[in-house]
């Protein structure tokens, strides 16, 4: 069957912006399914046209597992029964290419946007990935994690922590902590994308003290990609000691490249204070302001201190786009999508209400629509995702 997709997206007024689906609409949709067969093991590949609401399609024989749009050559997304999901999941390692497992995972993670999964169903999923290889795969799996992590707290933000431990260890101690001879580009990046995710993600301490380690090292060390999540990790769960000798470091790096990877890491540190400190820079000589805009939209992004951000922009919005590019006005408002506590959440839509955004009004209508997204994910998953965390059904 099809329907018109969309995310499920409420400020708490009831009332959801977004049409989480549009039963009415339809289009023609060529799909490409494959399926595995039970009898025999072997892979076929199907095309049929849904040129209706809904369509039967009758299988030769029966099937281990059925994946629709094969190669993610559609432009579309799949739902799939829980039965059907579960299947997928447990032979996505040895049966799908990356695409597809990639595709797996993303539409899996709408869906839980859309309101049609629970949050703890794609930590499910994504634990069945342990054995993953491929970056791109790692990558979708980590951004709804991180997702996940923005709306729990306390004992269940912990729980949450250890379970991605588990997840992630396995492939980490796989690949190896250290370089290898015979690693591709994407092997290394993939080791410093599992490196950073257990320091952040899965608070892991000794992964938390290399970082410190690796910088110390500083140019010796082999591997770039170590050295840019160890730069993450330590900014993440750093403290005014570490916020100083960053701060030492971008005024000191040797080349753009390094002055900007510890300019935009300043804003990932955890403290409410420090964050503070930072917005205030950027309306000073301290930053450039070509400079600003990124150091902005990632200070708003930040999970524990965001909000201390926001107050900087609302408060100081006048002298924000004065001294900022207007082009580049809408573009940190991007990180706005992650307010979603929703008293704050209320303050961001009010707040544009009476205040324009030159040359980006749609772009801030995206973001807009996104902060709702999340403000819905936050209400509807947040206490049912800690009672999950901690068994408390």
């Amino acid at each position: 069957s099809q329907h018109r997709f969309g995310y499920a997206g409420d400020l708490g007024d009831g009332e959801s912006p977004i049409p989480a689906h549009d039963d009415a609409a339809q289009w023609i949709v060529p799909l490409i399914f494959s399926q595995r067969s039970a009898t025999d093991g072997v892979i076929t590949f199907e095309k049929v046209l849904l040129d209706q609401p809904s369509i039967d399609i009758d299988l030769i024989e029966p099937a281990t597992w059925i994946y629709v749009n094969t190669e993610g050559t559609g432009f579309y997304r799949a739902r799939y029964a829980p039965d059907l999901r579960a299947a997928l999941v447990a032979h996505a390692q040895t049966d799908l290419s990356a695409i597809e497992r990639y595709g797996l995972v993303d539409d899996i993670w709408a869906s839980v946007l859309a309101g049609d999964l629970e949050a703890h169903d794609f930590l499910e999923v994504a634990e069945a990935f342990r054995e993953e290889a491929d970056l791109s795969v790692w990558q979708r799996i980590i951004a709804g994690l991180t997702a996940l992590d923005r709306i729990v707290e306390g004992d269940g933000r912990a729980a949450l922590h250890t379970r991605v431990r588990g997840l992630i260890n396995p492939a980490y101690e796989k690949l190896g902590p250290e370089p290898r001879p015979e690693d591709s580009d994407r092997d290394r990046a993939l080791r410093g994308v599992l490196f950073e995710a257990l320091g952040v993600l899965g608070s892991n301490i000794d992964v938390q003290s290399r970082a410190h380690v690796i910088l110390d090292i500083g140019a010796v060390e082999p591997d770039p990609a170590l050295v840019a999540a160890s730069v993450n990790i330590v900014a993440a769960t750093g403290t005014s000691s570490d916020f100083d000798e960053f701060i030492r470091r971008m005024k000191d790096a040797p080349t753009p490249q390094e002055e900007l990877r510890y300019l935009g890491a300043l804003a990932d540190f955890p403290d409410p204070d420090l964050i503070a400190r930072l917005v205030r820079m950027t309306l000073t000589d301290e930053v450039r302001s070509q400079n600003a805009p990124l150091l902005l939209r990632r200070a708003l992004s930040n999970r524990d201190a965001g909000e201390i951000a926001w107050f900087f922009v609302s408060s100081e919005w006048e002298a924000i786009t004065t001294r900022l590019p207007s082009n580049s006005i809408a573009r940190f408002l991007e990180g706005i999508r992650g307010l979603s506590r929703s008293g704050t959440a209320a303050e961001v839509m009010a707040f544009f209400e009476t205040h324009e955004v030159p040359q980006g009004d749609k772009i801030l209508a995206q973001h807009l629509e996104r902060l709702e997204v999340n403000v819905a994910l936050r209400q509807r998953e947040s206490e049912r995702l800690t009672r999950r965390l901690l068994h408390e059904h």
